[in-house]
C-alpha cells in the first residue's frame, strides 16, 4: 500500500523525485482501504499482510495510527518499506509498540554509490538506522538497486 508520493529525497532515478509534500491520502482513506483489503481476503479465505511503502512513510504523521489499525483492528502484519533516514528511537519504539516488526530500508549499494545517487550522508543514516532498529527487535532487511 503506498501511502504518500512525497520523499525527504531526491534520489536521481526515482519516478517520486518531484512530488508534493502534501500529496497524501488522509488517515480515513487509508483505513478505508484497509477495510477493503481485508475485507477481501476473508471472503475469499486468505490472510493478507500490508506491505506499506511510498514516497517516504515515516513522513506521514499518522503512521503510529496506521500501524496500529492494522494490528487492532485487523490483527494484521505491516511491513515497513524506508529510505531509513528520518527515524529515531522514539518513532522506533511507537511503532514497534503499536505492533510493526519488519522493516525494509532501501540502499543503493555500497557508501559511495548509495550517496552519489541519494544524497550524502544518507548511506551512513540508513546503517544506523538499521543498527538501531535491530537493537529495538524489528526483524529487518536491506534492499539494493541494480542499476547498469
Amino acid at each position: 500500500m503506498q501511502l504518500l508520493d512525497a520523499c525527504d529525497l531526491r534520489c536521481a532515478h526515482c519516478y517520486n523525485a518531484d512530488a508534493p509534500p502534501d500529496r497524501m491520502p488522509p488517515t480515513e482513506e487509508i483505513k478505508r482501504r484497509l477495510d477493503l483489503i481485508y475485507d477481501f481476503a476473508e471472503r475469499h479465505h486468505f490472510d493478507a499482510d500490508i506491505h506499506m511503502s511510498g514516497g517516504e512513510p515515516t513522513l506521514r504523521r499518522d503512521l503510529v495510527e496506521i500501524v496500529r489499525t492494522i494490528f487492532e483492528d485487523h490483527d494484521g502484519d505491516a511491513l515497513l518499506f524506508t529510505n531509513g533516514t528520518r527515524w529515531t528511537v522514539e518513532l522506533a519504539r511507537a511503532l514497534r509498540e503499536a505492533h510493526l516488526y519488519y522493516v525494509q530500508v532501501s540502499l543503493e549499494g555500497p557508501e559511495e554509490l548509495t550517496d552519489a545517487i541519494r544524497g550524502e550522508g544518507v548511506y551512513r543514516r540508513a546503517m544506523d538506522t538499521l543498527q538501531m532498529l535491530g537493537d529495538e527487535g524489528f526483524k529487518r532487511t536491506v534492499s539494493i538497486t541494480i542499476t547498469a
